[in-house]
């Protein structure tokens, strides 16, 4: 046992006393921080205007979006620095440079500041001098194609055009893509420009180096640890003897991500090894290795969001994509909202039988519960085949067979003596092309559906007799700026043959909602009975005319948007008095604005629409939310 002479004990003591000024030491030193960034927030300066004189062959927005110190958004400002003007300088003289204006100068010739407000406007001088044109344009070493037909794959570099350097490496890459397509995959193409003692004239030369074509010898699968390698091998678009060609490769790519197995998938090739591994000439062929990274074939999946007709609704889904190492798929989901409860089960058989075709299978229960129109129970089972027609192509062909139990609908109660509840016997096939180059949020591209089904096998006693037809088509594209112009059109018709004449009400067309006419609540468009219940209708008609979709601030952004469109019921005399014969000229109209907001669980939507052409029993309009896009 030690004893703690009088010292140590006095140091001891003294202990919480220095804790303690090291803790108000800290505290005021991060005062003082706070203070020192205060006063810089409030000594900040920002840019109020920046404007261009002498700029005759581009817009100011345009060589704003050159800037840094441009505007960001209409709610914000950018800080203005010394530094960030120089750059800025630089950066618009760089792409005056590589829009052919050589001789172009730019600089600042006026930054007044406003001391009161703490505001910059900046004047910026431009003398863009004459615009380089390109003299001439030769391509040079492919042997395969002459020299004219090359160049008129520059098209970006046009004979009396101007000279874009900027464009100039697509020219390059176009070439490439020309010799890669003929089997020239290892070829190299170089660019020089020559110009004239003025610098007003330039000839832009290409030269060729083609190399040899690459011989598919012995092809290999890689990094496949669970998937067998045939099922790799087999989406292979090239085989031993071929020339490998950069079509072939794209599209073996393509076909490799689309099976779900794979988070990547690539094409290599040795440089000097023949198919018997020995280094040799090219010309005996090479090693082509499918080199792939395995997905993770477990998937669990829980979604939610909220829609104004079904209120909460929520998703889950749970499957696997590998049995048997062969790429067959298994899954099982459910869906539940205050209008939908729905189970289903399916499988999936990639190349069935051999075929490049999928064998589909599912089973389905639902109760569904569509408010005034009708509730019941529906348990459906589907077979089919589907498979794609080249990179975004897809058919397909299915059988379908739904138990229907209605418990209620508008019918029953109208017309009870008449109205039968039928199964749905039908066979149905289909063509989808898609193009868009983004599934969430497209900003180019076109979708496009059609669909045809006959239902009625196994006679009219047991089976409800039906023919209906859809289609429809989407896209959207810019104008180079940020504003995204979207628009839809869609239609079907539906008919009755033998015994029966009058289309069951869960197969007929609705319309009025957030993805069709925005001006009308969910269904409330077309017929409708005297107390105001729709009763759908066996024609429609859908024109999402225009939507203009353009960023606000962030993850908000904003819609304005035109619908028009309508539903028809050619049975008139059978369904009431309300429905009518298809007549265009019945088309409603309806136009409004709405905000998105994209969130880590996607993008949710709010549109309100305003009727244009207001009827008796109409609505002023409708007030939408839902998730993704209208279209």
């Amino acid at each position: 046992m030690h004893a703690i002479v009088p010292q140590q004990e006095n140091m001891l003591m003294k202990i919480p006393f220095f804790v303690c000024v090291l803790a108000a030491f800290c505290v005021a030193a991060r005062a003082a921080q706070r203070r020192h960034a205060d006063s810089l927030a409030v000594r900040q300066w920002y840019v109020q205007r920046i404007a261009f004189t002498g700029a005759g062959a581009f817009r100011q927005w345009t060589l704003r979006r050159q800037m840094s110190l441009a505007a960001p958004s209409i709610f914000k400002r950018a800080a203005y620095s010394r530094s960030k003007l120089r750059k800025d300088v630089a950066s618009i003289q760089y792409f005056y440079r590589r829009q052919g204006f050589l001789k172009a100068t730019v600089e600042p010739v006026d930054v007044r500041m406003d001391s009161l407000r703490r505001r910059v406007a900046i004047t910026i001088a431009i003398a863009e001098g004459p615009r380089t044109i390109v003299s001439a344009v030769t391509v040079r070493g492919a042997s395969a194609h002459t020299s004219e037909y090359m160049a008129q794959l520059t098209r970006s570099t046009r004979i009396g055009g101007p000279l874009r350097i900027d464009l100039l490496e697509e020219d390059r890459r176009a070439i490439y893509n020309r010799c890669a397509d003929d089997g020239f995959l290892e070829a190299q193409v170089d660019y020089a420009i020559v110009l004239s003692g003025d610098s007003l004239a330039a000839q832009v030369a290409f030269t060729v180096s083609e190399g040899e074509p690459v011989l598919v010898g012995r092809i290999t699968a890689e990094g496949n640890r669970n998937v067998r390698d045939r099922v790799a091998l087999r989406e292979c678009m090239f085989e031993a003897g071929d020339t490998l060609r950069r079509k072939q490769i794209r599209t073996t790519v393509d076909r490799l991500y689309r099976t779900g197995l794979f988070n990547l998938a690539a094409i290599r090739f040795d440089a000097d090894s023949a198919a018997g591994g020995d280094s040799a000439s090219p010309s005996e062929g090479r090693i082509v290795r499918v080199v792939v990274e395995e997905k993770d074939f477990f998937s669990f999946e829980l979604g939610g969001g909220f829609h104004t007709y079904e209120g909460l609704r929520g998703k889950g889904e749970i499957g696997y994509a590998n049995l048997f190492g062969l790429g067959h798929k298994v899954w099982m989901s459910g869906n539940v909202s205050l209008m939908i409860r729905k189970t289903e089960l399916g499988v999936t058989v990639p190349w069935f039988a051999g075929l490049p075709v999928n064998l589909d299978l599912a089973a389905s229960y639902r109760w569904q519960k569509e408010r005034d129109i009708y509730e019941g129970t529906f348990g459906e089972t589907k077979e089919g085949f589907s498979g794609r027609i080249g990179m975004m192509g897809q058919y397909y062909a299915r059988h379908r067979f739904e138990d229907v139990t209605l418990r209620r609908s508008v019918d029953q109660e109208r017309l009870s003596d008449t109205v039968a509840v039928k199964n749905t016997n039908s066979i149905s096939a289909g063509l989808i092309f898609d193009s868009r180059n983004d599934l969430f949020e497209p900003s180019s591209g076109v979708y496009a559906t059609l669909d045809l089904e006959v239902s009625g096998l196994g006679g009219g006693g047991r089976a409800n007799q039906f023919v209906k037809a859809q289609c429809g088509l989407r896209g959207c594209f810019t104008l180079g700026t940020p504003l995204v112009f979207a628009s839809a059109v869609r239609l079907g018709a539906a008919d009755t043959y033998g015994a029966d004449s009058i289309m069951p009400i869960q197969e007929r067309f609705f319309s009025g909602g957030s993805t069709t006419l925005r001006g009308f609540w969910e269904k409330e468009a077309g017929p409708r009975t005297a107390e105001g219940s729709p009763t759908g209708g066996n024609a429609f008609l859908t024109l999402n005319v225009l939507e203009a979709r353009f960023p606000i601030y962030r993850a908000l952004s904003g819609a304005l948007f035109l619908d028009a469109g309508n539903v028809w019921n050619a049975n008139a005399a059978t369904l009431g008095k309300t429905a009518r014969s298809i007549d265009l000229n019945d088309l409603r109209y309806s136009a409004g604005a709405g905000v998105r907001v994209k969130l880590p669980i996607g993008i949710v939507r709010f549109d309100a629409g305003l009727l244009i052409d207001r009827r008796a029993g109409d609505p002023i309009g409708a007030l939408h939310v839902d998730m993704g896009q209208a279209f």
